[in-house]
């Protein structure tokens, strides 16, 4: 995953990161975030239409561990 930070020291932080660090991190980002998915995402994921972010990044964040 690219994701580019302004500040150097936060992108050497993020740099530094593993997969799985990055991951609880972003799902860290969205855990109370109330925005719908859209219905297309619902359906590829499998997951009850007007799901939110924040289920999302629950179901992620069970998935790893």
């Amino acid at each position: 995953m690219v994701l580019d930070w302004w500040n150097q020291q936060r992108q050497a932080w993020w740099d530094g990161l593993g997969s799985k660090a990055r991951g609880r991190w972003l799902t860290g980002q969205l855990w109370n975030c109330t925005d719908i998915l859209g219905s297309s995402y619902c359906l590829w994921l499998d997951i009850p239409q007007g799901s939110t972010f924040a289920r999302l990044a629950r179901m992620l964040r069970a998935e790893l561990g």
